[in-house]
């Protein structure tokens, strides 16, 4: 537009010279021009519709703290629900507890007297509940467990004297002065408390849990709280009688790894699976006797130590109901209408939400499915050393030492097992299992053998969410353990240097090269796809595929160390195809069979799924695994099969994944994780997450749009909040986002149009050597411009969403085939009212003084009425409803101003009172513009009008047909936008 009214002074300098000004008047009216061609408003005209969006999303109960995101949730290319609390209801449902005997299944329970003793102590007893004052506070999940159990729960604070007990403090001479303790041993009894109160290992920092009407309680001596990145929690707690037991509750699969496997009954996963496929929510319950462990070692010790020095048994299976909201069918339905990809990221178990995603629609119910999983492989374990009780209780009451040297490799680890004669020493309870106790040790990390070897209260979870993923020197692997170098096993036993790279224990950077171009395709990729699995059919040579992961399934980090060796938990991935009716038909391994040939599977899985032929669901740690290993190599070594890349363009399901994991999907959806490598894809689409609590934070931070359903603590970091906890307010945040686009867009255009009618009318009055009068510019710019640009942005979206997507630009060619067609219908009638009055009888020219004084004359009353006109047709244009805002009509504002203004273009043009002649400064009707020219020139100014509306709609007929033409050309179908790092 500067470019233009650049181009519109030079002419104007150029009659200006020949009428004799002088050359500081052509600068003064350079400057003037530029103040036309970029009006000072624009900024302000644009924030306008922000503004008031941000009050109507206010009404609807949706509170913005970024008003930048807004105009991108207009641009959503694909949005992310967390699952419960959010697709599904709040709340959950005890169905019942399922109990598990000796390895054996029992029916499901639902009356709680009627569960053994054990089962309702570990229910009570395992969660992370406190009181305040009459009410419970903590995890939902817990509280419906607990409650169910109609148990009590009293929290105590330590005292003074038990602290000082506890820790061998002599109170005598210590005494209460103003609230603190004074005298000799006083600091050390404070520092007890301190650290009674802090580790929640003294025996007086209990919460107390006691069955209805019992006068005796059950007390919590020890909690790790919930971990998403262990998925399970853990509570060490005494019984009346004295006796000491473990209990644990978490995900299926954690427990699973954690118990005796002959506590595991042969039919477990066809349970699982049969109550995951209705959509329930399964957690797992175990239970271990620690009554035989001192009670001082047993509350030093980690989580980590307390799981394997306990004995823990599969006792239950608590099986609860979540379901969907009643919109939710609705709003994924609308969303996919709208051209908007639905995911849905959860921590529940795989199949519980694909369940869940069937009956939501985000699947397709009659489509097979790729599962993307971390393989297992778990080896024999080394037989354990039998001792005879009293050896063996000795054994377990002396501490075991960890050397700060190199640890022995599991294989060389003593175990020892202690027999259990006794059952429990509470009604009702099960035997106990054996007690194994393996020494603690780091196997892998050469500088920190006496720290935790995996996450917990004493090993945080590491940045890229689960820690229990180890690779070696790759991008992956620095994130993984946040810089430490891993120490084979084997090398750490025999006192040599960590490996160097050279190894089978760490990973070449080869195998993690990836070849995806900066804009591949899904179908060009699947071709490539394609022709991989050809190259590789037949190859048989006994080369190995490479294992460039290995993770241990019960937090503890380990590493690959070749085809051959055995490796405990995942060591690569596993894909499988879920059918229609819920079996696995076809199954494919990367990273755990020699041979070349085993990766055919592997190619051919990924062809379908990038071909659509399969959808997709990832489980966390299958996700880790692609995160650290992109893609697989091939021979020759300029082969690859894409891993990661597919799965982040066809995944509808993210299973199991932690907050970190939900966090690093946000970014790989968008622009990509900071600081990764060049061989990482990102998928670079506009992505956003709705979510309800806590462990969503990260996920509403990365998002280019998180709206949060809670009021708490997930509304820090969400840059919307939504009052009403219902995924609706996507749809609303959707649509005031695309509806507050187009407004922009339309203010835009309006402020550009705006700005060439005031230009060209001032170089047509610099011709005649006239110029406009101030109460004209004032006219134009205040009551007539600013008024129509901030009442264009109040018409509201439509109720529902269009399937045609927004523009992504203001720069695109709809909007400026637009902008520039409405620009020459502004020349073209500016010009012919001026050819109307020429050819007017007595017309003679006006010229005026060289400096540009003068203002009335004929030329200057014609242009200026065709301008105001013209403000109220483009106005009328420009504000479209279809296909993202309501009609023009609905803007009652709007409607009202444009009314009054065309009554006032009417009054300036027919009526020549005061105002008009001395404010306005037009001329009487005694001259060339009479009565009848006026009637003329009304006729033009509507005909002005009908023109202007049917180039518009020329121009987005043309728009639509172009569109139907090219995607007609690409065969009916597009691809999804990919971009590499580079």
């Amino acid at each position: 537009m500067l470019v233009l009214c650049l181009a519109l002074y030079i002419w104007a300098a150029v009659v200006l010279a020949r009428n004799g000004a002088s050359p500081s008047r052509i600068v003064v009216r350079f400057f003037d021009m530029i103040t036309i061609a970029v009006p000072p408003a624009l900024p302000a005209c644009l924030t306008i519709a922000t503004v008031l969006s941000i009050g109507r999303l206010r009404k609807k109960g949706i509170y913005v703290t970024s008003p930048d995101r807004i105009t991108l949730a207009g641009q959503l290319d694909v949005i992310c629900f967390d699952k419960t609390g959010t697709l599904t209801e709040q709340g959950l449902d005890l169905q019942g507890i399922v109990t598990i005997v000796d390895g054996r299944l029992h029916g499901m329970v639902a009356n709680m007297t009627l569960l053994p003793m054990q089962l309702v102590e570990l229910l009570a007893s395992c969660h992370g509940l406190a009181r305040m004052g009459e009410a419970l506070v903590g995890d939902p999940l817990d509280q419906k467990l607990f409650l169910a159990t109609q148990w009590d729960l009293v929290d105590e604070r330590p005292s003074v004297d038990a602290a000082q007990a506890n820790c061998g403090i002599d109170s005598t001479s210590a005494e209460l002065v103003d609230g603190g303790i004074d005298g000799a041993g006083g600091a050390e009894a404070v520092a007890a408390v301190e650290a009674a109160e802090a580790t929640g290992t003294s025996e007086s920092v209990h919460t107390f849990v006691r069955p209805p009407g019992a006068a005796h309680a059950f007390a919590i001596i020890k909690r790790f709280e919930f971990s998403a990145a262990l998925q399970r929690n853990l509570v060490v707690i005494r019984a009346p009688d004295d006796s000491v037991a473990v209990f644990a509750k978490g995900s299926p699969e954690a427990i699973r790894s954690l118990v005796a496997p002959a506590s595991v009954p042969p039919d477990f996963d066809r349970l699982l699976g049969e109550l995951t496929r209705e959509g329930l929510r399964v957690l797992a319950l175990a239970a271990g006797d620690a009554s035989r462990v001192p009670e001082s070692q047993l509350l030093g010790w980690t989580q980590a130590e307390t799981e394997a020095g306990v004995g823990l048994r599969l006792v239950g299976l608590a099986v609860m109901a979540n379901p969907l909201r009643k919109d939710t069918l609705d709003v994924i339905e609308q969303l996919q209408y709208a051209g908007i990809r639905t995911v849905m990221v959860t921590g529940d178990h795989l199949r519980t939400a694909v369940s869940v995603a069937h009956k939501c629609a985000i699947l397709p119910t009659q489509r097979p499915i790729l599962l993307v999983d971390a393989a297992d492989h778990t080896p024999s374990p080394p037989p354990p050393l039998t001792l005879p009780s009293s050896a063996a209780m000795a054994a377990v009451a002396s501490p075991i030492p960890i050397a700060a040297g190199p640890s022995p490799s599991p294989a060389t680890t003593p175990q020892l097992a202690i027999p259990s004669s006794a059952p429990f020493r509470r009604g009702g309870g099960f035997p106990s299992a054996p007690v194994t106790m393996q020494r603690p040790g780091t196997f892998l990390h050469h500088h920190a053998a006496a720290e935790a070897t995996g996450p917990g209260p004493a090993g945080e979870p590491t940045p890229m969410g689960d820690p229990s993923i180890q690779v070696g020197k790759s991008w992956g692997a620095a994130m993984l353990a946040a810089g430490e170098e891993p120490v084979s096993p084997r090398s750490q036993e025999a006192g040599e240097a960590p490996d160097d790279g050279n190894g089978l224990a760490a990973i070449s950077p080869q195998q993690l090269q990836l070849e995806v171009g900066r804009s591949t395709a899904p179908h060009a990729l699947a071709q490539t796809l394609v022709s991989n699995r050809a190259a590789t059919v037949g190859k048989t040579d006994g080369s190995a595929l490479p294992e460039p992961l290995s993770v241990s399934s019960n937090g503890q980090h380990s590493l690959s160390e070749g085809a051959g060796d055995a490796v405990a938990g995942p060591v690569g991935l596993r894909l499988s195809v879920l059918d229609a009716d819920g079996n696995v038909t076809e199954t494919a391994s990367v990273g755990m069979s020699g041979g070349w040939a085993a990766s055919t599977g592997v190619l051919e899985l990924m062809t379908r799924l990038m071909m659509g032929e399969l959808e997709c669901a990832v489980t966390g740690k299958g996700f880790n695994c692609l995160l650290a290993s992109p893609q697989l190599q091939l021979q020759p070594p300029q082969k690859s099969v894409p891993l990661l890349l597919p799965v982040l363009q066809r995944a509808a399901v993210f299973a199991r994944m932690s907050p970190d994991n939900k966090r690093d999907l946000m970014l790989l959806l968008g622009s990509g994780i900071d600081g990764a490598p060049e061989d990482c894809p990102h998928l670079g689409l506009r992505a956003g997450f709705c979510g309800d609590g806590a462990n969503d934070c990260g996920a509403l931070k990365a998002a280019h749009v998180g709206v949060s359903l809670c009021e708490a603590e997930a509304s820090v970091a969400a840059p919307m909040t939504s009052k009403a906890q219902t995924i609706a307010s996507m749809i609303t945040v959707v649509a005031e986002g695309r509806c507050t686009l187009m407004a922009t867009y339309q203010i835009f255009q309006f402020i550009i149009v705006y700005a060439l009618v005031q230009a060209f009318e001032t170089n047509l009055m610099y011709t005649y050597s006239l110029n406009l009068g101030d109460y004209q510019y004032l006219i134009e710019d205040l009551f007539f411009t600013t008024v129509l640009a901030a009442l264009m942005g109040m018409t509201a979206p439509r109720s529902g969403l269009s399937r045609r997507r927004p523009l992504p630009r203001v720069m695109s060619p709809p909007l400026m085939l637009s902008t520039v067609a409405q620009c020459g219908v502004v020349v073209i009638f500016q010009l012919a009212s001026l050819w109307m009055l020429q050819a007017q009888p007595g017309y003679t020219r006006f010229r005026g003084d060289r400096d540009l004084h003068d203002t009335v004359a004929p030329e200057n009353t014609v242009t200026y009425i065709v301008a105001l006109a013209q403000y109220v047709v483009m106005a009328m244009v420009f504000n479209k409803g279809m296909p993202h805002r309501s009609p023009i009509w609905t803007n009652l504002a709007l409607v009202a101003a444009l009314l009054a203004q065309t009554g006032f273009v009417l009054y300036t043009l027919f009526v020549t009172d005061k105002f008009n002649l001395e404010v306005q400064e037009m001329v009487d009707k005694n001259g060339v513009v009479d009565t009848p020219f006026r009637w003329r020139l009304l006729g033009l100014l509507v005909g002005m009008g009908a023109v202007a509306i049917s180039v518009e709609y020329t121009c987005m007929g043309l728009i639509n047909l172009l569109d139907w033409a090219r995607g007609r050309g690409k065969g009916g179908g597009g691809s999804l936008r990919v971009n590499s790092s580079r």
